[in-house]
């Protein structure tokens, strides 16, 4: 029952944002790969994935 409360409550940072910011992210996350500066994030895997399997 507390899981479904916090589902409830998740910050509104959760959902993808609009095209342009999502594609200004992915920009930069695989500017920060190819610059070899890249530590994986679980955050920005977790955006990889979703963004992966959302329909543009």
């Amino acid at each position: 029952m507390a899981e479904k409360k916090r589902r409830a409550e998740a910050p509104e940072q959760d959902c993808l944002p609009d095209r342009e910011e999502r594609a200004q992210r992915l920009r930069a996350i695989k500017e920060r790969i190819r610059s070899g500066e890249y530590a994986p994030d679980v955050k920005d895997v977790a955006y990889l994935l979703a963004t992966m399997m959302t329909p543009q």
